[in-house]
């Protein structure tokens, strides 16, 4: 036998997952009111309703007139859209399906 078997039937296999137990106990301890971490600075408040009454709400929703032209959409020739229909029933026939079963 290898050395690296006989270790591995020797040796006790600890799994790296440490489980924290059945979750009934997780949900009985677990406080549902947000807290600061221990660590954080005394002056430190909780993100929330404190916050966004001292910050104004600036919220731009843009027009899609107002992109850029290089950001637009380009417009589809018609030989590029006889390209993608032809390739739509080529792959159609390939499967077997045929044009009828549409």
């Amino acid at each position: 036998m290898n050395l690296t078997k006989v270790t591995h039937i020797v040796q006790k296999r600890v799994p790296l997952i440490k489980f924290l137990g059945p979750r009934r106990k997780l949900v009985q301890t677990a406080d549902p009111t947000p807290q600061l971490h221990p660590l954080a600075p005394k002056g430190a408040t909780l993100p929330g309703g404190s916050y966004k009454n001292h910050q104004e709400q600036h919220i731009h929703f843009m027009n899609y007139d107002e992109l850029p032209d290089k950001y637009r959409r380009t417009e589809l020739t018609s030989d590029e859209i006889e390209a993608i229909e032809a390739s739509f029933w080529y792959s159609f026939a390939r499967n077997g399906t045929g044009a009828s079963a549409l």
